[in-house]
């Protein structure tokens, strides 16, 4: 649980302060280049975070490009904890694992 706990604040805060150094200039500039896929992440965000965090990659890059699109923080927030879940049972139980006799 504190795995998960940590992964999901540690997503969120990077969104945030991606978000916050962005800005409304960049995402205006963005907004052109993003076309569908702004309008993908718009209506289907929380989906498309849970996929990218199940994908074996890059963890804090993904939260912050997240910051200039048009996902929302509830959005990473929520499919942040359904696509880490596995991640963070799976490293759970390999330190249990360890820990053991």
């Amino acid at each position: 649980m504190v795995t998960l706990v940590a992964m999901w604040v540690t997503a969120c805060a990077q969104f945030l302060i991606a978000r916050r150094l962005g800005g409304d200039r960049l995402r205006a500039r963005l907004r052109p280049y993003l076309g569908r896929m702004g309008d993908l992440l718009a209506r289907r965000g929380v989906l498309a975070v849970a996929a990218g965090r199940l994908v074996p990659g890059p963890f804090s890059e993904l939260s912050m490009a997240a910051g200039p699109t048009p996902l929302t923080l509830k959005a990473v927030a929520v499919g942040t904890a359904l696509g880490c879940a596995p991640k963070a049972i799976a490293w759970s139980v390999f330190g249990a694992s360890l820990a053991a006799p």
